[in-house]
């Protein structure tokens, strides 16, 4: 008995040292965070989803830009034909006014030339402006959050990848260990047959196994392809990057699952900040829309320069500067229901936003309750998938030490070798499975590492 276990320490030792070497010119060797960390800095969505915050953030500044005075300066530059004629008028002489023959001109001004600045104040525009402002700003925050839960998003993405390549490569593992076991049994058992001591069925039924375990292991590479090209593709490495998943950690990270202590966790993730932004965002934009029902009032002051100006008679040619300064009222009282249609618009999205938001807490109270009792139920099957894989590593150990002795028939050699095949595959099956469900969970708490409260969020002015 301690013979075969100590073969099958060996084997195992043997297929590592090689995967090691196999690995350490081109492979990555990375944790399930690092593959996080780097998945949080090269993923294109998260990247897309932080531009479009920093574009709504822009949105702000704009909008306040409108409550802020603006300024204007024009020119222009005019030639008049050649054929425009001096003005010329015959006064009476009673007029006493001096002129040359009773003929008075003024010569015409071909060449002008005018400068003006304006600037423009708003003074009321119904709170439309305002508002305009204040959704603004409610939406750059909406948009700052949505990055933050596009970064939960991705690191899940990467989490389950991450776990599935975990799976995969050990399920190639174990073929790869169970495939060198039956070559071994296949040997042994051909000079067993050549020394009269095994029949023939017996070599017969050990190659058929030794064919059926070489299949498994060419499915085994490719699903360890398969996995890595997905984890590539989430995680932002390149597109032939060998990533190597590193042995985990221990998997005991608990989350209660008592439903007081899970409502605040749902109502502060970042999506629900996101939806609960929307509707300020949605109610300060129907406030605008409403704006309508009122005047509009700007203050204007306005800076000539010209040569000649307009505002100067008889007109020289020489710049004169000349200002202005007024009010403006504008108050449009009928537009054939443009306005109206633009106020149901705003109420109705302001009525959509407010059902998104009562939508994403009741969705978030059930899957934060649903995933911290997939958590536990997953720890739970890892366990005995542990206490499995012991009890089948002694039973093939003792069944090999039988079936040396010919107390036990080639079948029950080949039963207890698949059990422990099965045995060893079910507990890499039961920890990936595990680490998915907590990465579940992280996603359905919006954070993108174990004891983050929140995630990380752009600015949202």
């Amino acid at each position: 008995m301690h013979k075969v276990v100590a073969m099958y320490v060996g084997v195992f030792s043997l297929l590592l040292a090689t995967a090691g070497v196999a690995y350490s010119q081109d492979a990555w060797v990375m944790s399930v965070e690092e593959c996080v960390a780097y998945g949080l800095e090269h993923n294109h969505d998260y990247i897309l989803a932080q531009l479009g915050a920093d574009e709504a953030a822009a949105r702000v500044r704009e909008a306040r830009g409108a409550l802020a005075p603006s300024m204007r300066i024009d020119g222009t530059f005019t030639q008049l034909s050649p054929n425009v004629p001096d003005y010329e008028l015959e006064l009476p002489p009673e007029l006493g006014i001096p002129s040359i023959d009773g003929v008075f001109s003024v010569p015409a001004i071909r060449s002008r030339y005018g400068f003006s600045a304006t600037l423009e104040q708003p003074l009321f525009s119904g709170f439309g402006l305002i508002n305009q402002y204040r959704g603004a700003k409610y939406v750059a925050s909406s948009r700052a959050e949505s990055a933050a839960d596009a970064g939960a998003a991705v690191a899940y993405a990467v989490r389950v990848a991450y776990w599935n390549l975990y799976e995969a490569t050990e399920a190639q593992l174990v073929v790869d260990v169970a495939l060198a076991q039956a070559e071994e049994q296949l040997a042994v058992m051909i000079r067993r047959r050549d020394a009269g001591t095994a029949l023939v069925s017996d070599v017969l039924a050990m190659q058929t196994r030794v064919s059926e375990v070489r299949l498994q292991a060419l499915e085994a590479e490719t699903a360890v392809e398969v996995a890595r090209l997905r984890l590539n593709e989430v995680a932002g490495l390149p597109v032939d990057a060998r990533i190597v998943p590193a042995a985990p950690a221990a998997l005991d990270w608990d989350f209660g699952i008592d439903g007081d202590a899970l409502l605040p966790a749902a109502t502060s993730r970042a999506s629900f900040r996101a939806a609960a932004h929307d509707v300020d965002a949605a109610a300060a934009m129907h406030r605008a829309a409403r704006s309508s029902w009122l005047p509009a009032l700007y203050l204007i002051g306005v800076y000539d320069y010209a040569r000649p100006n307009p505002y100067i008679f008889p007109q020289e040619d020489a710049f004169t500067g000349t200002w202005q300064i007024g009010l403006s009222a504008r108050w449009t009282l009928w537009d054939s229901g443009i306005s109206a249609a633009r106020r149901t618009q705003a109420a109705l999205k302001l009525d959509q936003a407010r059902e998104r938001l009562e939508q994403e807490e009741r969705r978030a109270l059930f899957r934060l309750r649903e995933g911290a009792l997939a958590v536990e139920n997953r720890r739970l099957a890892a366990s005995v998938a542990e206490e499995r894989v012991r009890e089948a590593d002694a039973a093939y150990a003792a069944m090999t030490s039988r079936h040396e002795l010919g107390a036990a028939l080639t079948a029950e050699l080949l039963a207890a070798e698949f059990a422990l095949r099965s045995a060893r595959l079910g507990h890499a099956q039961a920890l990936a499975a595990y680490g998915r469900a907590q990465a579940a969970l992280l996603r359905e708490l919006g954070q993108t590492r174990f004891g983050d409260d929140t995630t990380t969020t752009g600015s949202g002015e």
